[in-house]
């Protein structure tokens, strides 16, 4: 545990988001993962079920790597947005910021606030409190995105989005995730049908105008 990195990450944490730094400052790191060293030397991470059953959530030799290799196969280079589910050590969302321009947007969203609190005393996240398209939603409800998406919500319709699992974490809670990302595609598909829909109206509307 490095106190360096947790307390670098609560001071960015709280200019960046501050409704988020409330809720999880004075949380206890999670007793349900382990954090120990890959042969690569970085972090990695298993979770310990109620029998003490220990999984593995990122490979014990190189976690980055693995984070690159999933990523290439998702062609992230021809996408302009990102949505992350499960942000856990941040290895897939470090490698989407380094290839990022300053006009891409992230949102990632994490299912578990002690989980979190572990991360941030294991990683630093600096380059990913920097990225001026970052978001991060933890704990958020799924039946209550209206507000958190609603920013992005003409430029993830228009311009579609990546979406970015780190499925050892999903797998976790199928059930809060798989509600999530069903309201997600929900939420856009139904922007993009509005969108059409005026666009339809308003050509009928100056088409009516110069027929008169």
């Amino acid at each position: 545990m490095s106190n360096s990195y947790l307390s670098k990450n609560l001071d960015s944490l709280k200019k960046v988001e501050p409704a988020l730094f409330e809720k999880i400052v004075s949380l206890n790191a999670s007793s349900n993962y382990e954090v120990t060293r890959s042969k690569s030397g970085s972090p990695t991470l298993s979770r310990i079920d109620n029998q003490g059953k220990k999984s593995q959530i990122y490979s014990n030799y190189d976690p980055a790597s693995e984070a690159i290799r999933y990523l290439k196969s998702l062609k992230i280079d021809e996408s302009l947005n990102f949505i992350v589910i499960g942000l856990g050590l941040g290895y897939q969302v470090f490698e989407i910021v380094r290839s990022a321009t300053s006009q891409t947007k992230i949102y990632i969203f994490e299912k578990d606030l002690e989980l979190f609190a572990l991360a941030l005393r294991e990683v630093d996240f600096s380059i990913i409190w920097e990225h001026p398209g970052v978001r991060l939603f933890v704990d958020a409800n799924p039946l209550t995105l209206e507000a958190l998406l609603e920013p992005e919500q003409t430029n993830f319709a228009l311009n579609d989005y990546c979406v970015v699992k780190q499925k050892s974490l999903v797998d976790v809670d199928l059930e809060y995730y798989g509600i999530l990302l069903g309201e997600i595609e929900k939420y856009f598909n139904e922007t993009r049908i509005n969108l059409k829909t005026q666009s339809i109206h308003s050509k009928l509307y100056f088409k009516n105008i110069f027929s008169n």
